[in-house]
């Protein structure tokens, strides 16, 4: 009896030692802590069952009885949940088997319902939307075309802040199942475009943005699902001359009539390339510049960054050999150069917007994702950071002897380690989330100024001198930033689940979107 009490304690005693290491364990990725206790966990829920069927002081029969009633519940559970995702910190998200596909049917029946015309509860608040054509141009000064808006830089062309909203939330416009993605909108002229997973189609959707009312929806026999990634597109569409361009998640890109969704032209851009998609999916939102269509296709001989013809769709530039991150590529102006970046997987480059030569190559070294996108600091530097433990780096570029663009490293610390969510660059200052937690970092030497409010996995929206920041949790928060510190002005929950997707403040309309449901809400601005 003591003996076998003994190796009880014994195992206890092993777990909890484990456990004490894995809080201590000197790593900059709290990720990698949440998987190695996950494994202990895991290790330590064996050994219990071994210790309950050989080791326990009962009866053999009512060891065997217990160890089957335990085994008949793992069964039990492994039949009817299943790892719906995990958060941004890795930690499982376990939903019921029937959730995702009564979630699939919501989204179905939705969307057949809108095309027969009966929208039910959901009807168009506009008599006149029933017969008003879908024209996507003009596209307004306060119009958000792109992912991270008409500048790509996280911040909304409002003319007004917004008011606090004290203990009355803002009003909900509409709210609706969608299918799954990551994407985000892009809306111009009074609707807003989005991708989105139904069944074994991968679609892009066009939405009336006053009514949420669905005006027509382009798909392709395609589908991607990870685990970790989860399911469906995760780039967002570009809205540009009165087409779509959008990028699916197994690297299909597809330009669209935006009256009706119809396919103008379409290329499997990463297969013809060369390239391959990563294991998350490619990610990367289209950058439509000079008459040019820019996606990453990862392509190892000279096709990194590839653009096809906005209209036709001939393949008329490429360069670079890289394999693709996860980032978009954006244009911007350094050291007074005009170029084109990417964030790839191991490397930050920058191409001619002409001809999509390589202009420069700066090594990134890691196993892990690039995601975020990059920010540029005028006249001349480049603000990058990624998750994992690799923190933050300024670099800056120059002139070289021959006229060439060289690439040196100003500083680079792990004040910053944003896995995912954009970073907004205001005053000398980048406010970011550090795994979560929102953070401020001096431009100037990369000392970090604060760090306080756990925000979680989540994105930030720049509206005038305020921020809207979309919490992985789902609720939105308006703040302030400065170098003294965040300012929180108001909060609710705009969503109940996991929100990866960056929210668009086309005024008055907030849109958020997670992997099941979107929803409008309409904000107040607040005259100056």
């Amino acid at each position: 009896m003591k003996v076998r009490i003994g190796i009880l304690i014994a195992i206890v005693a092993l777990v909890a030692g484990a456990l004490a290491a894995v809080a201590f364990w000197p790593v900059e990725v709290r990720q990698y802590r949440i998987l190695a206790a996950g494994a202990v966990l895991e290790a330590a829920s064996v050994l219990l069952l071994l210790w309950l069927i050989f080791a326990a002081p009962f009866r053999w029969r009512t060891r065997l009885a217990a160890a089957g009633a335990i085994l008949a519940t793992v069964a039990l559970a492994t039949a009817t949940l299943r790892i719906g995702g995990v958060t941004g910190d890795l930690v499982p998200i376990l939903e019921w088997r029937w959730t995702a596909a009564a979630r699939q049917e919501a989204t179905r029946l939705g969307a057949h319902r809108e095309r027969s015309g009966d929208r039910g509860q959901d009807a168009a608040t506009s008599s006149s939307a029933a017969v008003r054509p879908v024209s996507l141009e003009p596209i307004g000064p306060e119009d958000y075309p792109r992912f991270l808006g008409a500048r790509c830089d996280g911040a909304s062309s409002a003319e007004d802040p917004i008011a606090p909203w004290g203990d009355t939330p803002p009003q909900l416009v509409w709210r609706r199942p969608v299918g799954a993605a990551w994407s985000s909108f892009a809306v111009a002229n009074g609707y807003a475009v989005t991708q989105e997973q139904r069944g074994e189609d991968e679609c892009v959707v066009c939405y009336e943005l006053d009514s949420g009312a669905e005006r027509w929806a382009h798909s392709d026999s395609a589908h991607f699902q990870a685990t970790i990634g989860g399911e469906g597109p995760r780039a967002t569409p570009t809205v540009d001359g009165g087409r779509v361009y959008a990028v699916g998640a197994t690297g299909i890109l597809n330009c669209l009539e935006g009256s009706t969704g119809q396919r103008v032209w379409s290329h499997k851009f990463v297969e013809e390339n060369g390239g391959s998609v990563r294991e998350w999916g490619s990610s990367c939102s289209p950058l439509v510049h000079g008459g040019k269509v820019f996606v990453c296709a990862g392509g190892k001989n000279g096709a990194s960054l590839v653009a096809y013809d906005a209209r036709s769709g001939e393949l008329v530039a490429s360069g670079g050999s890289d394999s693709q991150g996860y980032a978009s590529p954006f244009v911007t102006s350094l050291a007074g150069v005009d170029q084109i970046i990417l964030f790839n997987k191991k490397s930050l480059a920058a191409h001619d917007p002409a001809s999509g030569k390589l202009l420069w190559r700066y090594p990134w070294e890691t196993s892990n994702p690039t995601v975020t996108q990059p920010v540029p600091v005028p006249p001349d530097r480049l603000l990058v950071t990624a998750g994992y433990g690799m923190g933050c780096e300024l670099i800056e570029l120059h002139s070289g002897d021959s006229g060439e663009l060289g690439v040196r490293s100003i500083w680079k610390n792990t004040h910053l380690k944003s896995k995912f969510a954009n970073v907004l660059v205001e005053g000398g200052v980048a406010y970011g989330l550090d795994d979560g937690i929102l953070t401020a970092i001096q431009l100037s030497d990369g000392k970090r100024l604060w760090k306080e409010g756990r925000y979680g996995h989540g994105q930030l929206l720049r509206v005038r001198d305020q921020v809207l920041i979309q919490c992985e949790s789902g609720e939105v928060v308006l703040a302030k930033l400065s170098t003294a510190g965040p300012e929180v002005l108001s909060r609710w929950p705009a969503l109940d689940d996991k929100t990866w997707n960056h929210p668009v403040y086309r005024p008055p309309y907030l849109l958020v979107r997670n992997n099941h449901e979107a929803a409008c809400y309409r904000l107040v601005s607040a005259r100056r």
